[in-house]
């Protein structure tokens, strides 16, 4: 038990002499503000009948995506529940 006391303590003080070894560094990553263009199909289903299959697109930011999404994201959604998210974070009905 005092091995594993004095070993926690040992890398304790190696991650405070050199914390940004354990990091890397991520040349391309985007802005949380930058624009995507984010595009995809639904089906609108009237009264039981095959609706007709209709296109969206939509400019949205990471941070938007982000913001709308991650409150829902901390429980284990229904794959609908997701899509239904996902719609009314974009606009699309």
């Amino acid at each position: 038990m005092n091995d594993l006391r004095k070993e926690n303590e040992t890398l304790k003080a190696k991650l405070l002499e050199k914390p940004s070894s354990f990091y890397s560094e991520i040349d391309d990553l985007v802005d949380i503000n930058s624009l995507i263009d984010v595009k995809g199909t639904y089906k609108s289903d009237k009264y039981g009948r095959q609706g007709k299959e209709s296109e969206w697109q939509v400019s949205v930011s990471w941070s938007d995506i982000f913001s709308g999404l991650s409150p829902y994201l901390l429980n284990e959604l229904f794959d609908y529940q997701l899509r239904y998210r996902v719609s009314s974070l974009f606009n699309i009905f």
